[in-house]
């Protein structure tokens, strides 16, 4: 079966107060994941324009504690990889340093720092900065897979972008990870993009891309090889996705597609800015080389909601595996695409 964007609507009715206990109804969508079959909701709910805490209190304190990414400090405090698995002590690339993880998620696991700098805001991040960083954490990759031959291994790349997001460390820093126990969703869209393939006898990825831009009402913009949409049944408030075509693990991307891949998120990371979001989670998806999957990333915001600073992660993300938002893909889409006028 084909790509399918299922959706459905309940209406629950009540007296509603606002309008002197007349009988009201309110709409709650849910909206099923056309690869995997999870669902999200959306609520339909009220929200104004997003505002931001003082971030310069934050990076304040979290300078207190000394802050073992920043110049003064990497050389001394943070570790070095063996011989076996690279020659090189640290990798770097611009202003960009790999090195391991202390504390690691896998076999393979490492930190990357973009710049110098303790703290870039959202809108701030240029794409040749990001550009480094990424090309650094493949190289990285590279090595954690030329470590292993032979090895299946699952591989991603990831951002924790501030505390509220579950950053411990305020300076930006991406984290690697590999090996042959992926994550729950990382083996789900594999698996079920294998299952797409033998039974449709093409790429999911593909063909959601060009369904997507049929439709276009999550289709965002193409930059180079990489699509960049909403996604139908978002895995957070709001749930940008960037596809690779053609690009089935990390290792197919080329330093050009790097760029191209970070100009299209400096743009997204400015929408984000702009609204009034100031924390992000992203992940990136390697696949295993077969040739049904594409590598994707995903980038999610996260937000405290007013008026009491209320987390956007409840009982039905933690104990339900399930989303809730109060944002249409489509309506998001409309406005990101302003940010990437001129990329294509």
């Amino acid at each position: 079966m084909k790509v399918r964007f299922e959706k459905y609507s309940r209406v629950t009715k009540f007296l509603d107060p606002a309008l002197n206990f007349e009988e009201n109804e309110r709409p709650t969508e849910i909206r099923v994941d056309p690869l995997t079959g999870q669902t999200s909701r959306i609520l339909h709910f009220p929200m104004r324009m997003l505002s931001k805490p003082d971030l310069e209190e934050i990076v304040k304190r979290s300078l207190e504690f000394g802050c073992p990414f920043c110049p003064q400090m990497l050389d001394m405090v943070t570790p070095k990889f063996t011989a076996e698995l690279t020659k090189k002590e640290r990798i770097t690339r611009g202003t960009a340093v790999v090195f391991p993880n202390m504390f690691p998620y896998d076999t393979f696991s490492a930190v990357t720092i973009f710049s110098d700098e303790h703290f870039k805001p959202l809108g701030d991040f240029a794409p040749e900065l990001l550009h480094d960083g990424f090309c650094a954490s493949q190289e990285y990759l590279d090595a954690a897979r030329r470590a292993r031959p032979g090895s299946s291994l699952f591989y991603s790349v990831n951002w924790n972008y501030m505390p509220l997001a579950g950053g411990t460390i305020i300076h930006p820093h991406l984290q690697l990870i590999a090996g042959k126990d992926g994550t729950n969703y990382h083996r789900a869209i594999l698996d079920a993009s294998r299952h797409y393939a033998a039974q449709n006898s093409s790429s999911y990825w593909s063909d959601l891309v060009e369904e997507e831009i049929r439709l276009s009402e999550r289709f965002i913009a193409r930059i180079g090889k990489i699509s960049w949409l909403t996604s139908f049944s978002p895995k957070g408030f709001i749930d940008i996705m960037a596809i690779f075509d053609r690009t089935p693990t990390i290792f197919e991307i080329s330093e050009a597609d790097w760029l191209d891949f970070s100009r299209g998120l400096s743009a997204a990371m400015k929408y984000l800015d702009g609204y009034g979001f100031y924390s992000f989670n992203m992940a990136l998806y390697s696949g295993d080389g077969e040739q049904h999957f594409s590598t994707l990333a995903k980038l999610i915001p996260r937000v405290q909601l007013p008026p009491m600073n209320t987390s956007d992660m409840n009982y039905f993300n933690t104990l339900h595996n399930e989303v809730l938002t109060i944002f249409t893909p489509e309506d998001i889409c409309a406005e990101v695409r302003k940010f990437f006028e001129g990329l294509g």
